[in-house]
């Protein structure tokens, strides 16, 4: 692997973090000389089957293992107009459509292979609605995020698609975009692409065909041909052999517990504010490691506590976006690594936590649901290794809502809940200095009072490490 070939997106990385990387990846680049091409991108031939990606296959595999009950719709920010031009919305949205191989995707089985089938001349999933006269009296937004819960709720299906859906709502010159995506075609940094893209068509259609962004030369197409090729070339090979090294004995036997491998979770939400994001940036700087790092080892030792062992397992989300060609592409990108985090005999846990997460990334990319692969067939009544997941993602430079205070503990909105494998999904978005914490936590293992425990607890745990004062009680939400 080579300098340039770096093995997660940068967008969802903190800065930090990935100029820690890119230091790490020159300085062995330096040492030891460049090292295999990477494989690049070409295009494929769209009128052959085309192999649905190593991601994509994952995501199916786990749907047709728990019978289609694991969550897959991602809820996007919606858009709003204020001067809305409904036919500029719909060619927008129909370019949209076109010009992305994921857009106007089915998946089918064809001699014992799933293949993507792509329709470019298929229909956009949008939906024209007018606001009702009475809700735009009485309360618009209600009405609209009612509208969205019902567009959330309902399921898609892979082979007669579409695997996505768009709505529009207007009335007068006020118009608001609602979008959703099943997880087969987006991931999070897709959706800031298609939100951007989808404003820059936009006003091409206001402003006239001709300005509308050039199409992508590559495509999702492209990408999954390749790991196609890879696949078959056995490029992880080497790569698997150091995971299973790293991964010896499998997941802990007391996660073979009896419970189900999915069960329905509920969504719980805190937010470190400005104060204390200030805090732990500084924390991070004067112990010369990241702020990610810090959470991380706060998750793990959340973990350490819950589960009352020192082998902590934690899948840390990456993408896969490594490829020259991938950073700017519509699809999912979505991929675990399995940390093994034990608790250090002697020293400091943060250093155990970087240096551990820096030679994961340093490694070779390899799809996860070959890890998991490896694993079933090494430890075949092991549980899952994905139990407990970290994902932390910047979502903006700066945040424009929020204020200094912590929010120690909230409920999330209801059409969050869905049946998930893991137990506990840490997702960490960051705007600026303030990060918010949304909390995925299985209701078969934990009740609301057990979140709020929990959830509380890690946070003040979190401000006692960075040094910060006790909440005060008019922080705790």
């Amino acid at each position: 692997m080579t300098a340039g070939s770096l093995p997660t997106a940068w967008s969802d990385l903190p800065r930090e973090l990935r100029d820690a990387v890119l230091a790490r990846l020159l300085a062995r680049r330096l040492r030891d000389g460049a090292g295999a091409d990477e494989p690049a991108l070409m295009p494929t031939d769209r009128n052959a089957p085309v192999p649905v990606s190593l991601e994509q296959a994952f995501i199916l595999r786990q749907q047709t293992r728990y019978g289609g009950r694991v969550a897959w719709t991602i809820a996007a920010p919606p858009i709003v107009f204020d001067d809305v031009d409904v036919d500029a919305v719909r060619r927008a949205v129909a370019a949209l459509a076109r010009r992305h191989d994921v857009l106007h995707m089915t998946i089918r089985e064809e001699n014992g292979r799933l293949v993507q089938r792509l329709d470019p001349d298929a229909p956009a999933p949008l939906e024209l609605t007018t606001l009702p006269l009475m809700a735009a009296v009485t309360g618009a937004e209600g009405w609209v995020r009612r509208r969205y819960e019902t567009m959330l709720a309902q399921p898609f299906d892979a082979v007669t698609g579409p695997l996505w859906r768009a709505e529009l709502i207007s009335r007068g010159g006020r118009g608001v975009l609602l979008l959703c995506f099943c997880s087969l075609v987006a991931d999070g940094e897709t959706l800031h692409l298609i939100d951007a893209e989808l404003r820059a068509l936009y006003a091409a259609e206001r402003g006239g065909a001709a300005s509308e962004p050039p199409r992508p030369a590559l495509d999702y197409a492209d990408y999954a041909a390749a790991q196609d090729r890879l696949l078959r070339g056995a490029r992880f090979g080497s790569a698997l052999a150091w995971w299973h090294e790293r991964l010896a004995g499998g997941p802990p036997g007391a996660w073979a517990d009896g419970r189900e491998g999915i069960g329905p979770a509920r969504l719980y939400e805190q937010e470190i504010g400005a104060g204390t994001g200030r805090a732990l940036d500084a924390f991070a700087a004067a112990r010369r490691t990241t702020p990610h790092v810090v959470l991380l080892a706060e998750f793990a030792a959340f973990l350490r506590e819950l589960d009352g062992t020192d082998d902590v397992w934690v899948a840390s989300a990456t993408t896969s976006r490594h490829l020259a060609g991938t950073q700017s592409m519509i699809g999912t990108f979505a991929r675990l690594l399995p940390l093994r985090l034990r608790e250090p005999a002697a020293g400091d846990a943060l250093d155990g936590v970087g240096a551990t997460l820096l030679e994961a990334l340093d490694q070779e990319p390899v799809p996860h649901v070959l890890l998991q692969e490896m694993l079933e067939a090494a430890h075949p009544a092991a549980a899952s290794p994905f139990r407990y997941i970290f994902n932390h993602r910047q979502v903006g430079e700066k945040s424009d809502k929020g204020g200094e205070g912590d929010v120690s503990f909230r409920h999330g909105p209801r059409h969050a809940e869905a049946h998930r494998e893991e137990h506990v999904l840490l997702m960490v978005l960051q705007s600026g200095e303030r990060r918010e914490l949304h909390w995925y936590l299985r209701t078969d293992r934990f009740g609301p009072a057990d979140a709020q425990r929990l959830l509380t607890g890690f946070l003040a745990a979190l401000r006692r490490r960075i040094g910060m004062p006790p909440a005060a009680a008019g922080e705790a939400g």
